[in-house]
């Protein structure tokens, strides 16, 4: 608002995010009506809105947070645009330029957190394909971050994309730190720059337009502190205008339109020729003044803007371009002194012949160039194929040793061999090499034991190879997704359906999670229960050493009570976070086969059926220590009519092992 008198622009965008949508715990989103009041009193006050085809604003995921399908929402209300998208055209006296916005909020707008990956469907890539011929596209959501479909006709977004001169977006805020979300995709070819947000970093692009080249520079608003505290009460009354005041010294503001920052360079949608055409101002030698060509009657206030004409503060210096048309990187360096004393800078890198110059932007470039909605869904594809390959692999293997009955000796061979090292290793020297390899080994051996024995324990295998199993094909969980509306949706690793509306809503979010839950519960899950085995705690020990009564608790505690107590502790609070109780409600954590009902199963096997029947065992064994005599008193508790391993074979029995 204090800025724009002294860039003048012909043309104003505004991507998305015009409102925060969220509770001051940060946990719940929804529109709070205070906010868009306040977004549309500024507008009103600044008269932005009543200059024709000049200010343009759209949805971002915030503007969308609990917003329910074909319904008037805040944003219609009282947005400047009233619309999801537009197309506007900037018609000068040199050419036409046309700035066209898509909307890729999802259909349904759920709250957060499954809200932040966005959609361009059928309809959308329509509106895509009309305006791409000659336009710049503007959109809250970066390419990596979208599901993109098909139009109509058949195209893709990779055949629509050669002709976008310039994607242009939000929604990242930058991201962590201070990261450059700069990015060129080579493959179709597209220049993107994602912008930072002005709430937190107070930042804001200009574009320019000369002889047909871009030239685009990412400014800071100039402001006492960032971000701007705020020192206003929205429920009392609409802020006061302007707000927040500026800094009484502003820095001038560069931008150097030719010889342009070659990072922004598109030699196949651009006439980079004209970098090196000759023209009245950029001419002879490096020794003439600069001179001052722009219109020098400027706006007198945000709020004069419809009365006054365009303010274009354009500065000239000859120079001679063929000298630098030598197929290298030059850098332009302009500094500018005001009449208060206030000083700005400028540096660019140039190339006379049109050629991109790498941007360097660092993890920002990746995120940029990134096609996240193919990374989440293969990722997902493989944690569900390892899952389903450790449980299903020691599975076969076993019923083919039972089917040959070769079973007893292979595992008696397992567990001689994790037991002690090899001969071979023993010979070697003891070196740092031989002891990671022997180590190593020895832990897969383990591992191998502990997979079979769940595989061998059908109480535990068989829930989960159906759990694991419904994760693919049934809805996860039952959730409030939009709170506004009394409907509820199920949650599928696809997407989101709602029953009453009988509405399917294809969101990456799903997968995201979905990948998430196979990382971070299902995987664990399986580790927990393979280490926690019946079987295993007997056949594992590598040595039969003599331990003090004191160690044997602490080692017993420390091999399944506390991994066991721990992964079930996780399981809870996931449960509860994980599928997001304080946003949509109690009843997405109680009615989720996909997570509490696991989660019960697994606290019941893995800590509550193993403490009673310890309990119930320890009052047995007391029983029989009167009768029987010292050789029947060492019996293994908990392994309820499991195979044991007894020498060189297995028994199967009441869970009394004899002694070796």
């Amino acid at each position: 608002m204090t800025q724009l008198p002294t860039i003048a622009p012909s043309l104003l965008l505004l991507t998305g995010d015009l409102v925060d949508a969220k509770s001051p715990s940060k946990l719940l989103s929804l529109q709070f009506h205070d906010e868009w009041v306040a977004y549309s009193s500024l507008i009103n006050a600044s008269s932005l809105a009543s200059r024709k085809n000049f200010y343009y604003d759209q949805r971002g995921n915030h503007d969308c947070f609990n917003v329910p399908p074909f319904e008037d929402s805040e944003f219609r209300k009282w947005s400047a645009s009233k619309s999801e998208g537009y197309v506007a055209h900037l018609r000068k006296e040199f050419g036409t330029y046309t700035f066209g916005a898509l909307d890729a909020c999802p259909r349904a707008g759920m709250s957060r957190p499954i809200n932040f990956f966005g959609t361009l469907d059928s309809s959308d890539m329509d509106a895509l394909a009309s305006i791409v011929d000659v336009s710049l596209e503007a959109t809250h959501y970066p390419t990596s971050t979208l599901i993109t479909g098909r139009s109509t006709d058949g195209r893709t977004f990779s055949q629509l994309s050669p002709s976008i001169t310039l994607w242009i977006s939000g929604h990242l805020h930058k991201l962590i730190g201070n990261l450059t979300l700069y990015g060129y995709h080579q493959q179709l070819p597209l220049l993107e720059l994602e912008l930072g947000d002005m709430k937190d970093n107070a930042l804001y692009r200009i574009i320019v337009i000369d002889h047909d080249l871009l030239t685009i520079s990412d400014e800071t608003l100039s402001l006492p502190s960032i971000p701007a505290p705020v020192t206003h009460d929205l429920k009392t009354e609409p802020p006061p205008f302007p707000y927040p005041q500026p800094s009484t010294h502003r820095s001038p503001i560069i931008l150097i339109t030719n010889p342009r920052d070659a990072r922004f360079a598109t030699p196949s949608k651009e006439p980079v020729c004209a970098i090196k055409r000759d023209n009245p101002y950029r001419r002879s030698n490096n020794s003439s003044p600069v001179l001052y060509k722009g219109k020098t009657k400027r706006w007198s206030d945000i709020r004069a803007l419809n009365e006054t004409e365009n303010h274009i503060p354009l500065f000239v210096s000859k120079w001679n371009p063929s000298e630098f048309n030598d197929g290298r990187e030059h850098v332009i360096e302009v500094e500018v002194l005001d009449g208060l004393g206030a000083r700005g800078i400028k540096k660019v890198t140039f190339r006379v012949d049109g050629q991109r110059v790498k941007m360097n932007s660092g993890l920002g470039g990746y995120v940029i160039a990134a096609d996240f909605g193919s990374l989440i869904k293969s990722l997902f594809v493989f944690a569900h194929t390892v899952i389903a390959t450790l449980l299903l692999a020691p599975k076969l293997q076993l019923d083919y040793l039972n089917f040959k009955g070769t079973y007893p000796q292979y595992f008696a061979n397992l567990k001689r061999q994790n037991g002690s090292p090899t001969r071979q290793v023993q010979l070697q020297p003891r070196t740092i090499q031989t002891y990671l390899k022997s180590h190593i080994l020895r832990l897969l051996a383990l591992w191998h034991i502990r997979f079979l024995t769940l595989a061998s324990t059908p109480r535990l295998w068989y829930p989960f190879h159906a759990y694991l199993t419904y994760v693919l094909i049934g809805p996860w969980f039952l959730g409030a997704f939009i709170p506004s509306i009394p409907q509820y949706g199920l949650f599928y690793p696809y997407g989101i359906y709602f029953p009453d509306t009988k509405e399917w809503i294809p969101i990456l979010d799903t997968f995201y999670i979905a990948l998430w839950e196979h990382t971070f519960f299902i995987f664990p899950l399986l580790l927990i229960l393979a280490f926690n085995a019946p079987v295993s705690l007997q056949t594992l020990r590598l040595t039969r050493t003599t331990q003090a009564p004191l160690l044997r608790i602490v080692m017993l505690l420390w091999a399944r009570v506390l991994p066991a107590s721990c992964f079930v502790v996780w399981m809870l609070l996931s449960t509860y976070f994980g599928f997001f109780g304080w946003t949509y409600g109690w009843v997405s954590v109680l009615l989720s086969p996909g997570k509490m009902w696991m989660t019960g199963w697994g606290v019941w096997v893995l800590v509550l059926k193993p403490f009673l029947k310890q309990k119930l065992f320890a009052v047995e064994r007391r029983s029989n220590e009167e009768q029987d005599d010292e050789n029947e008193s060492d019996s293994s508790a908990g392994l309820d009519n499991e195979a044991v391993v007894v020498g060189n074979g297995v028994e199967s029995g009441n869970g009394i092992r004899r002694r070796q």
